[in-house]
Protein backbone atom coordinates (compact mmCIF):
# COMPACT_ATOMS: atom_id res chain seq x y z
CA UNK A 1 0.00 0.00 0.00
CA UNK A 2 2.65 2.49 0.23
CA UNK A 3 4.34 1.91 -2.89
CA UNK A 4 1.07 2.28 -4.22
CA UNK A 5 0.18 5.77 -2.35
CA UNK A 6 3.77 7.09 -3.19
CA UNK A 7 2.90 5.82 -7.04
CA UNK A 8 -0.04 7.91 -6.75
CA UNK A 9 1.36 10.94 -4.76
CA UNK A 10 4.42 10.95 -7.64
CA UNK A 11 1.46 11.42 -10.21
CA UNK A 12 -0.42 14.26 -8.37
CA UNK A 13 2.79 15.69 -8.26
CA UNK A 14 3.60 15.81 -11.68
CA UNK A 15 -0.01 16.51 -12.79
CA UNK A 16 0.16 19.51 -11.02
CA UNK A 17 3.65 20.66 -11.82
CA UNK A 18 3.47 19.87 -15.75
CA UNK A 19 2.40 22.51 -18.23
CA UNK A 20 2.54 20.53 -21.19
CA UNK A 21 1.74 16.31 -22.07
CA UNK A 22 4.50 14.30 -21.08
CA UNK A 23 6.68 12.31 -23.71
CA UNK A 24 8.45 9.11 -23.84
CA UNK A 25 10.24 7.75 -26.24
CA UNK A 26 12.14 4.42 -26.51
CA UNK A 27 16.28 4.55 -26.21
CA UNK A 28 18.25 1.60 -25.84
CA UNK A 29 16.79 -1.76 -24.67
CA UNK A 30 15.38 -1.20 -21.54
CA UNK A 31 15.30 2.83 -21.23
CA UNK A 32 13.04 5.19 -22.57
CA UNK A 33 13.06 8.67 -22.34
CA UNK A 34 10.42 11.13 -20.49
CA UNK A 35 10.30 14.67 -21.71
CA UNK A 36 7.91 17.09 -20.24
CA UNK A 37 7.50 20.78 -19.35
CA UNK A 38 6.91 21.75 -15.73
CA UNK A 39 6.66 25.53 -15.09
CA UNK A 40 10.28 27.29 -15.72
CA UNK A 41 11.56 23.88 -16.85
CA UNK A 42 11.93 21.38 -19.60
CA UNK A 43 12.58 18.11 -18.61
CA UNK A 44 14.27 14.92 -20.31
CA UNK A 45 15.12 12.34 -18.35
CA UNK A 46 15.70 8.60 -18.66
CA UNK A 47 13.41 5.44 -17.19
CA UNK A 48 14.24 1.99 -16.17
CA UNK A 49 11.19 -0.30 -18.40
CA UNK A 50 12.82 -3.86 -18.38
CA UNK A 51 14.68 -6.13 -14.94
CA UNK A 52 12.87 -7.07 -12.04
CA UNK A 53 10.36 -4.81 -9.79
CA UNK A 54 12.63 -4.07 -7.53
CA UNK A 55 15.84 -2.61 -9.66
CA UNK A 56 13.35 -0.95 -11.74
CA UNK A 57 11.48 0.84 -8.34
CA UNK A 58 14.62 1.56 -6.74
CA UNK A 59 16.41 3.25 -9.85
CA UNK A 60 13.86 5.03 -11.02
CA UNK A 61 13.14 6.71 -7.58
CA UNK A 62 16.14 8.23 -7.44
CA UNK A 63 15.49 9.30 -10.55
CA UNK A 64 11.73 10.74 -9.61
CA UNK A 65 14.02 12.68 -6.60
CA UNK A 66 16.27 14.40 -8.73
CA UNK A 67 14.04 15.50 -11.00
CA UNK A 68 11.52 16.84 -8.71
CA UNK A 69 14.17 18.54 -6.20
CA UNK A 70 14.86 20.30 -9.44
CA UNK A 71 11.56 21.44 -10.11
CA UNK A 72 10.66 22.75 -6.84
CA UNK A 73 13.87 24.21 -6.82
CA UNK A 74 13.19 26.18 -9.70
CA UNK A 75 9.52 26.97 -7.79
CA UNK A 76 10.97 28.41 -4.88
CA UNK A 77 13.44 30.80 -6.65
CA UNK A 78 10.44 32.31 -8.78
CA UNK A 79 8.26 32.17 -5.97
CA UNK A 80 11.00 34.58 -4.10
CA UNK A 81 10.98 36.96 -6.78
CA UNK A 82 14.35 35.62 -8.51
CA UNK A 83 13.37 34.81 -12.18
CA UNK A 84 14.39 31.65 -13.33
CA UNK A 85 14.63 28.76 -15.71
CA UNK A 86 15.64 25.55 -16.50
CA UNK A 87 16.38 22.36 -18.26
CA UNK A 88 17.28 19.25 -17.90
CA UNK A 89 18.86 16.65 -20.09
CA UNK A 90 20.82 13.26 -19.74
CA UNK A 91 23.36 10.75 -20.95
CA UNK A 92 23.12 7.21 -21.33
CA UNK A 93 26.20 5.60 -19.91
CA UNK A 94 26.87 1.54 -19.47
CA UNK A 95 23.59 -0.63 -19.31
CA UNK A 96 24.26 -4.55 -18.53
CA UNK A 97 22.85 -7.23 -16.32
CA UNK A 98 25.59 -6.09 -13.71
CA UNK A 99 25.46 -1.87 -13.99
CA UNK A 100 23.15 1.11 -14.66
CA UNK A 101 24.99 4.06 -15.64
CA UNK A 102 24.09 7.38 -16.58
CA UNK A 103 24.38 11.23 -15.89
CA UNK A 104 21.53 14.22 -15.37
CA UNK A 105 22.74 17.75 -16.24
CA UNK A 106 20.58 20.62 -14.49
CA UNK A 107 21.23 23.82 -16.41
CA UNK A 108 19.68 26.95 -14.85
CA UNK A 109 19.24 30.19 -16.26
CA UNK A 110 18.43 33.80 -14.23
CA UNK A 111 17.01 36.95 -15.97
CA UNK A 112 19.68 39.08 -16.94
CA UNK A 113 22.67 36.44 -16.29
CA UNK A 114 25.38 36.64 -18.85
CA UNK A 115 25.26 32.88 -19.16
CA UNK A 116 23.48 29.83 -17.79
CA UNK A 117 24.61 27.41 -15.16
CA UNK A 118 25.43 23.80 -15.43
CA UNK A 119 26.24 21.20 -12.73
CA UNK A 120 26.13 17.38 -14.02
CA UNK A 121 25.88 14.64 -11.79
CA UNK A 122 26.36 10.84 -12.00
CA UNK A 123 24.54 7.85 -11.38
CA UNK A 124 25.96 3.96 -10.73
CA UNK A 125 23.56 1.54 -9.58
CA UNK A 126 24.36 -2.09 -9.37
CA UNK A 127 22.20 -5.19 -11.10
CA UNK A 128 19.96 -5.28 -8.27
CA UNK A 129 19.26 -0.82 -8.57
CA UNK A 130 21.43 -0.30 -5.31
CA UNK A 131 23.52 2.75 -5.76
CA UNK A 132 26.79 3.02 -5.91
CA UNK A 133 28.39 5.14 -3.37
CA UNK A 134 32.27 6.77 -4.26
CA UNK A 135 33.36 5.08 -1.07
CA UNK A 136 31.72 1.65 -2.48
CA UNK A 137 33.47 2.38 -5.95
CA UNK A 138 36.59 3.20 -4.41
CA UNK A 139 36.88 -0.15 -2.57
CA UNK A 140 35.96 -1.91 -5.38
CA UNK A 141 38.52 -0.30 -7.81
CA UNK A 142 41.81 0.89 -5.84
CA UNK A 143 43.21 2.18 -8.91
CA UNK A 144 41.17 5.04 -8.59
CA UNK A 145 43.04 7.32 -6.53
CA UNK A 146 44.07 11.12 -6.67
CA UNK A 147 47.33 10.33 -8.26
CA UNK A 148 46.13 8.32 -11.20
CA UNK A 149 43.19 11.12 -11.60
CA UNK A 150 45.39 13.84 -12.04
CA UNK A 151 47.44 12.29 -14.64
CA UNK A 152 44.68 11.72 -16.90
CA UNK A 153 43.35 15.33 -16.02
CA UNK A 154 46.35 16.79 -17.79
CA UNK A 155 47.01 14.09 -20.92
CA UNK A 156 43.65 14.07 -21.59
CA UNK A 157 42.97 18.07 -21.28
CA UNK A 158 46.25 18.75 -23.05
CA UNK A 159 45.13 16.07 -26.45
CA UNK A 160 41.76 17.66 -26.57
CA UNK A 161 42.99 21.55 -26.27
CA UNK A 162 41.11 22.11 -23.22
CA UNK A 163 42.86 25.05 -20.81
CA UNK A 164 42.49 24.73 -16.82
CA UNK A 165 43.20 27.42 -14.82
CA UNK A 166 47.08 28.77 -15.32
CA UNK A 167 47.71 27.83 -11.12
CA UNK A 168 46.43 24.43 -11.26
CA UNK A 169 48.62 22.09 -9.29
CA UNK A 170 46.58 19.27 -9.39
CA UNK A 171 43.08 18.11 -7.55
CA UNK A 172 43.38 16.88 -3.70
CA UNK A 173 40.56 14.42 -3.69
CA UNK A 174 38.35 12.72 -6.08
CA UNK A 175 35.42 14.80 -7.20
CA UNK A 176 31.86 13.75 -6.12
CA UNK A 177 30.11 12.99 -9.43
CA UNK A 178 31.27 10.11 -11.68
CA UNK A 179 29.40 7.10 -14.02
CA UNK A 180 30.42 4.48 -16.38
CA UNK A 181 30.90 5.28 -19.73
CA UNK A 182 29.22 3.90 -22.94
CA UNK A 183 33.07 2.64 -23.37
CA UNK A 184 33.42 0.51 -19.83
CA UNK A 185 35.27 3.39 -18.17
CA UNK A 186 34.76 4.85 -14.84
CA UNK A 187 34.28 9.04 -15.39
CA UNK A 188 35.05 11.51 -13.64
CA UNK A 189 32.78 14.81 -13.51
CA UNK A 190 35.09 18.51 -12.69
CA UNK A 191 32.15 21.08 -12.98
CA UNK A 192 32.32 24.32 -14.38
CA UNK A 193 34.78 26.58 -12.71
CA UNK A 194 36.19 23.54 -10.64
CA UNK A 195 39.87 23.24 -12.56
CA UNK A 196 38.98 25.55 -15.71
CA UNK A 197 37.41 28.45 -16.99
CA UNK A 198 33.75 28.51 -17.43
CA UNK A 199 34.60 28.52 -21.29
CA UNK A 200 36.06 24.74 -21.00
CA UNK A 201 32.74 23.84 -19.54
CA UNK A 202 31.70 20.42 -18.00
CA UNK A 203 35.25 18.18 -17.98
CA UNK A 204 34.80 14.97 -18.07
CA UNK A 205 37.70 12.61 -17.62
CA UNK A 206 38.15 8.51 -18.71
CA UNK A 207 39.77 6.44 -16.47
CA UNK A 208 41.72 4.51 -19.13
CA UNK A 209 42.80 0.98 -18.24
CA UNK A 210 41.44 0.20 -14.96
CA UNK A 211 38.81 -2.19 -15.40
CA UNK A 212 35.51 -2.77 -13.95
CA UNK A 213 35.25 -5.32 -11.00
CA UNK A 214 33.20 -8.82 -12.32
CA UNK A 215 29.63 -9.36 -10.82
CA UNK A 216 29.21 -11.26 -7.49
CA UNK A 217 32.48 -10.17 -5.74
CA UNK A 218 32.26 -9.92 -2.06
CA UNK A 219 32.06 -5.76 -2.21
CA UNK A 220 28.58 -6.37 -3.87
Amino acid sequence: MKKMAAGIMLGIWISAAVTGAALAADTAAGTREIAWKAEQADLKYPEMTDGSFLYRARVNSVIETEVKSFVNALQRENRDGRGVSGWMTWEEGIRSPEWTSFTLTETTYYEKAAHPSSYTKGFIFKGNGQRVTKKELTAMMPELTVENLNKEVLEQTKAKNIPLYQDFAGIKELPKEFYIGEDGWVHFIFQQYEIAPYSSGMIDIAMEGISLPSYGTDVF
